[in-house]
């Protein structure tokens, strides 16, 4: 065999290792989207159970539970440990994301996730002397709702 040919053999063996290498990965990255872990805290009674209009919406933009998106749905009925405790929780957990009401879970919320990156989205709750956000058209930090 002579040079030219053992180079050639040399480069379509890299050139096929390659081109399975790039295809693994392709492979990968499509086949393990990214799952979204969203925390949830129903702070009151079921008559404001508004949990699955918040899921209703979700699907609605396109998230599938058990898909690319997940629910770590809790319930504490007017308690402010509990608030704080699963709102701790949520951290540990890495959840993406936290939706919370109402007005006293929202601001448990907004005190314990500060600096954390965790978006939090809150409902029923009040603006007004609450510092829950800085101003409607501009919430600032890491609270909408």
């Amino acid at each position: 065999m002579t040079e030219k040919n053992i180079l050639n053999k040399r480069i379509i063996f890299f050139f096929i290792v390659f081109i399975f290498i790039t295809m693994n990965l392709i492979i990968m990255s499509c086949s393990n989207p990214k799952v979204y872990k969203i925390g949830v805290l129903h702070g009151i009674g079921p008559i404001y159970d508004l949990t699955d209009a918040f899921r209703e919406n979700m699907t609605n933009m396109g998230y599938v539970e058990d898909e690319n998106i997940i629910y770590d749905m809790k319930e504490a009925i007017v308690d402010m440990e509990a608030y704080e405790n699963i709102i701790k929780q949520f951290i540990k957990d890495k959840v993406d994301c936290i939706y919370v009401y109402p007005t006293e879970a929202a601001i448990i919320a907004k005190n314990i996730t500060q600096g954390t990156g965790i978006p939090v989205v809150f409902n029923i709750a009040f603006i007004e002397g609450t510092d829950l956000i800085d101003d409607i058209r501009n919430p600032g930090g890491n609270m909408t709702g």
